[in-house]
């Protein structure tokens, strides 16, 4: 069914159907009535037909009217054509009326006949009236023009009526008074009721279009004009019963035809107005625009959607003006769009900001003018959009595009053929192409044709499947500079997913290669010699050297002898000549498989990764013998030599440091043993090492762990026993390694740096003991203390020397300062002048350990010492009767008396030396016999017992 008949038309046809089968039930009153016969008389039946005429008449022309007055709006001509037929219907039946038997006469006398072909005129008109609406979706009336086809339609309606009127017998006989109807007029009766049925037929294939009228009702008024017909022709006299239903049934049809009619021209078109604002304000609803009314003199009159968070349409703002609402710089745009509006009906896309919750907000305008044609005054239609994040979007892809443009690295854009579609200024400046020659084209013209065919394969086989690629390419400008690029491509994708674009960012890194192959150099490489450096030692040994896995290797750690003095008596630019020299030396003896290395300023490492151990000591004799050569600088031959610690290893056994750790300690010994040999590496080297290693490290902490302490041992005057003084000596109890000789740690003390602290820490300590002392009621006596090398040399030493006197209030001609040989003649005249200054300020100043030395008689007069302390190796035969040491103490006896100094023998452990040196003539002695070393408070309780006054 569905395929007849179209589903807009189903609710019509229903009530339409239901409306037809009621009407078809009514022929059964047909029965009823013709039982009753009141009205057949000619009186009666006169003033019921011109009832129902009237009732005829008047929808006919109510139909005319209103197609009439709503033409302009449904230009259907078929329509007008059907209004102006229906005009002629509402005539004739006027005039069937007027000449129906027993009305006055109408022009003419009234009879049936007359009355009968004005009849069958106006139903010849009504069939053809609704066959033209019928055929409109196949036949459309050419445009007609209103007034000349309505003038037209009366003249021939008044030309028929006057022919009917007038000239009757030229017209065929319809009703024979006595017999009833005659042929022509059944027939005739039998051709509308066809005409009416195709009209029918026709308005039921409209059925399967969509719905453009009410296609039920139209139906129905066919059926009931073609049964409004049929009635007709079965009347035998004009007053019967089925001339009555004819007249009923064609009313009936005219009132359908009216329904259909009102509400095709009247009641869908508001229907469809009424659909239009709902589907208006739904529409508006939906928008994103927000829609609101203006009057001429800018007062919001209406909102009719609001999209905008009540910022330009807030229900307040109804009844009041724009003036009052918006800030100026908006009101002056819209009244300005209003304006344009004004004289050209529309103005498009003005753009105002409006501030909201501490952001700007902008909206787009459109405003049209809207004229009433009731009252004549315009109005404006507000359409506003909110383009906030349009705007920030595009000021975003500006900001993008201006990045893009500027962008100081070359950027590049092609299509998935690989056709340049975009490139910024840095790629036209890098290439030396202009843009012009590069649109259109492939970007290898810019290849220098040295990049492998495998990185572009590698790069498309990447870009295919969708992933970015990065890697270097080697291009060429336009003017044949080549030069290497940083290439980063990658897919742009469209929004469906599919690759549309590719992005290439490029940036040069011909002069980051070349920084690379500097830094390099710079890394691994000794710039004074060229010789690869520590690092580059470490690296090839942590590689390449520790895979080869080789059995037995050996590593020279050279140190040139005496590097310093040639610095200071060439120059440092000559000594550098010496150690280019030295490499260039070194690089010739080594074999290919040899690698020499600088470490430090006159430190080289050669390491040969296989060799048998066997020839280790010839090899390493054969190259100080090469070194050993006189190298020419600035026209003087100087002979380098070098000590030389050997490691023996395998590779896998030992890292890197410490390879080089066990060889510096191997040179180490070869220097001790009188420098230009080589040593090697043993355990029991190792072992002493770690062990200096582990002193270093308790030694310094030992002041800030309060491990040292000082102990006190009497000296003596020879002659008479008494107690005249003491020295201080320093000990040690570390807490890792316990007690320590000053053997061991003073010495190291001095390499390590540490000496000057410790120095300073002795004499506070004895200047604090002294003054403890003195409040203990303890006689004063004079205390000797040590002074390092590096401590004498201090150019501040007396200032602080004094200070901390002063601070204790201890006088110093308390305090007796040692020094050795060796510090006070390494500079003499500065020493000269120090211990003038150190007597000056009080202090008592002695020599230590004289004659182990090489001290000069004309220094020693000029220093003007108070003391000199002979050695304790000197003293240590005299009890067995050595006539050389008897004769050096002898001597140093006679040269301290001859000097005005006192003479101190060190050492004196048996009563046979003591008597010994009393015979020497030795003024004052110091030892074990004497007194052993004392803790300051057995100190105290020596003194009580030997001090006399």
């Amino acid at each position: 069914m569905r395929r007849w008949i179209h589903p807009s038309h189903l609710s019509d046809l229903k009530r339409a159907s239901y409306a037809f089968l009621w009407a078809m039930l009514f022929i059964a009153c047909v029965v009823v009535v013709k039982a009753n016969d009141w009205w057949h008389s000619e009186d009666n039946y006169l003033a019921l037909h011109s009832f129902l005429e009237v009732i005829a008449i008047c929808v006919a022309v109510l139909i005319f009217a209103i197609v009439w007055n709503t033409r302009k709006y449904h230009r259907n001509d078929n329509l007008l054509l059907l209004a102006c037929l229906m005009l002629v219907v509402g005539m004739f039946d006027f005039s069937h009326v007027l000449s129906y038997k027993g009305m006055p006469h109408y022009f003419t006398p009234s009879d049936p006949d007359k009355a009968i072909h004005f009849w069958l005129l106006a139903r010849l008109c009504s069939a053809l009236a609704l066959l033209a609406l019928a055929i409109r979706p196949w036949w459309r009336v050419c445009r007609l023009p209103a007034y000349p086809t309505l003038i037209g339609f009366v003249g021939l309606t008044a030309l028929l009526s006057h022919i009917v009127v007038f000239y009757p017998h030229w017209l065929p006989a319809t009703f024979v008074e006595g017999v009833g109807l005659t042929p022509f007029k059944i027939y005739t009766e039998y051709v509308l009721i066809a005409l009416f049925l195709t009209a029918a037929l026709l308005f039921g294939l409209h059925l399967q279009f969509p719905k453009s009228a009410n296609i039920g009702a139209l139906m129905v008024v066919c059926l009931l004009a073609a049964v409004s017909e049929y009635f007709f022709t079965l009347y035998a006299d004009v007053t019967d019963t089925y001339n009555l239903f004819g007249h009923i049934y064609k009313i009936i049809a005219y009132l359908f035809l009216y329904r259909a009619i009102y509400v095709e021209t009247v009641t869908r078109p508001y229907q469809e107005v009424n659909q239009a604002e709902r589907q208006l304000a739904t529409t508006l609803a939906t928008l994103p625009d927000s829609v609101f009314e203006l009057s001429s003199q800018g007062i919001v009159l209406r909102i009719f959607s609001s999209n905008d968070e009540g910022i330009l349409t807030n229900s307040d703002y109804i009844g009041r003006s724009v003036r009052d609402v918006f800030p100026q710089s908006v009101t002056e745009k819209l009244l300005d769009a209003m304006q344009q509006a004004r004289q050209q009906s529309l103005s498009y896309r003005v753009v105002v900001t409006l501030p909201h919750e501490g952001e700007a907000r902008h909206f787009e305008l459109s405003v049209g003018r809207h004229d009433n044609l009731e009252t004549h005054i315009a109005s404006y239609l507000v359409s506003a959009r909110d383009v906030t994040r349009r705007i920030q979007q595009n000021e975003t892809v500006e900001m993008l595009s201006l990045v893009v443009e500027q962008n100081p690295n070359p950027i590049l854009i092609t299509d998935t053929d690989a056709k340049i579609d975009y490139v910024n200024k840095a790629y036209v400046e890098s290439s030396g192409y202009s843009k012009y020659e590069l649109m259109g084209n492939n970007p290898s013209m810019t290849s220098a044709g040295k990049t492998s065919k495998a990185v572009f394969e590698e790069m498309w086989r990447c870009l295919h499947s969708g992933q970015p690629w990065s890697g270097e390419l080697i291009n060429r400008t336009k003017q044949g500079v080549e030069f290497v690029e940083q290439t980063t491509i990658f897919p742009i994708k469209d929004q469906e997913g599919r690759v549309y674009k590719y992005i290439s960012y490029k940036n040069d890194v011909t002069k980051a290669i070349q920084n690379e192959e500097k830094i390099h150099q710079l890394s691994y490489y000794d710039q004074l010699t060229g010789l690869p450096n520590r690092t580059a030692y470490e690296l090839y040994y942590q590689t390449d050297f520790v895979r080869q896995k080789l059995p037995s290797s050996a590593l020279f750690y050279l140190n040139l002898d005496n590097f310093k003095l040639i610095n200071d008596a060439l120059g440092s630019e000559n000594g550098n000549i010496v150690l280019q020299k030295v490499a260039e030396r070194l690089r010739h003896f080594a074999e290919d498989t040899q690698k020499v290395y600088r470490l430090t300023g006159d430190v080289f490492v050669c390491l040969l990764p296989s060799v048998k151990t066997s020839a280790v000591a010839q090899v390493a004799m054969q190259l100080l013998k090469a070194l050993k050569a006189p190298v020419v600088v600035d026209e003087q031959q100087v002979v380098v030599t070098a000590s030389m610690g050997v490691m023996l290893f395998a590779a896998d056994k030992s890292s890197a440091n410490e390879v080089l750790q066990r060889a510096e300690s191997a040179m180490y010994e070869a220097k001790n043993r009188g420098r230009n040999n080589f040593q090697f590496y043993t355990p029991e080297r190792h072992s002493h090492a770690a062990q200096q290693l582990k002193l270093i490290n308790a030694l310094n902490f030992a002041l800030e762990r309060d491990e040292f302490s000082l102990v006190y041992q009497p000296q003596a005057a020879v002659p008479s026993h008494r107690l005249i003084g003491a020295e201080a000596l320093l000990r040690w109890h570390s807490s890792e390694l316990g007690v320590v000789s000053p053997a061991r740690f003073i010495p190291m003390a001095e390499r390590c740096g540490l000496i000057a602290d410790i120095d300073s820490w002795v004499f506070t300590q004895v200047v604090k003991q002294l003054r403890r002392w003195r409040e203990q009621g303890v006689p004063e006596l004079v205390v000797a203390v040590n002074l390092s090398a590096s401590r004498f040399d201090d150019p501040k030493l007396v200032q602080s020397l004094v200070q901390v006197t002063e601070q204790e209030g201890v006088s110093p001609k308390l305090l007796e300062l040692e020094l050795t040989e060796v510090v006070a003649l390494q500079n003499p005249e500065q020493a000269l002048q120090t211990i003038t200054d150190l007597r000056a300020a009080g202090f008592r100043v002695s020599l230590d350990d004289f004659g182990t030395g090489y001290s000069s008689i004309s220094y020693l007069k000029r220093f003007g010492l108070d003391k000199l302390k002979i050695d304790k190796s000197f003293v240590d035969d005299l009890a067995n009767l050595n006539a050389t040491d008897k004769a050096i103490v002898k001597g140093i006896i006679a040269l301290a008396q001859s000097l005005n100094m006192t003479a101190l023998a060190e050492g004196v452990e048996t009563p046979e030396q003591w008597r010994v040196l009393e015979q020497l003539g030795c003024h004052q002695v110091q030892g074990y016999y004497y007194s052993r070393p004392l803790a300051p408070e057995a100190f105290v309780q020596f003194v009580q017992e030997h001090y006399e006054s």
